[in-house]
Parts: structure tokens; C-alpha cells; sequence
């Protein structure tokens, strides 16, 4: 109910023809805009989770949302090819601190700004 609340007042604020906040994110965003993929064998064994030499594998998808004025960035984590962890970030411009901000949650219970 809450988020379909946010996507009601979301394109409303969008209909209306809120200014964009592009602008202010343009160059951050732009140049990171697309996925991202790296690949590595683990160094070392973490209990319950990983054997030394075992591949390691983040994904990271980054793309424009609400209508240019939001930039989400959603990353993926694998171990052997097994899904360990997600992640959401969420980073916009803060019109009344003129500023960017961010906020980052993961499936592990994480929470980042």
C-alpha cells in the first residue's frame, strides 16, 4: 500500500512538471550509467561462507529513474555461482540542503548513507 502510495504521488509530482534534478547529477551519473561486472577467487576462507580460491562474483546495475532525477544502482553478489547478497542504492539531490544524497540497503540487513 505505501509504495503504491509513493508511485501515485511520484507521477503526479511528475505530471506536474517538476524541475529535473539532471542537472545536478548528470556528470555522477552519466559516467556510471550501465552494469558493471568483476570476478575474483577468494583469497582467504570466511566461515559458513566461502573456501580460499573459491569465485567471487559482484554485478552491479546502475541506470536513471524518475525521470532522470533519481540514479539506482542494484548490486549482486555470488559465490560459485550461488546468490550470497543484494543491494539497493539510491542517490538523488537534496533540494533544500543543495547537495547530493544517497542511501544504501541490503538483503543483509545493511543500511548506508
Amino acid at each position: 500500500m505505501n509504495l503504491a502510495l509513493v508511485l501515485v504521488t511520484a507521477s503526479m509530482v511528475t505530471a506536474q512538471g517538476a524541475s529535473s534534478n539532471y542537472e545536478h547529477l548528470k556528470e555522477y551519473g552519466d559516467m556510471m550509467v550501465g552494469t558493471w561486472q568483476t570476478e575474483w577467487p577468494a583469497e582467504f576462507a570466511v566461515a559458513g561462507l566461502a573456501e580460499k580460491g573459491d569465485m567471487i562474483s559482484v554485478e552491479i546495475a546502475i541506470n536513471w529513474a524518475l525521470d532522470n532525477n533519481v540514479i539506482v544502482a542494484k548490486s549482486t553478489v555470488t559465490i560459485n555461482g550461488k546468490e550470497i547478497a543484494t543491494g539497493m542504492r539510491m542517490t538523488g539531490w537534496d533540494k533544500s540542503a543543495k547537495r547530493i544524497v544517497g542511501s544504501s540497503f541490503s538483503s543483509l540487513g545493511i543500511k548506508s548513507e
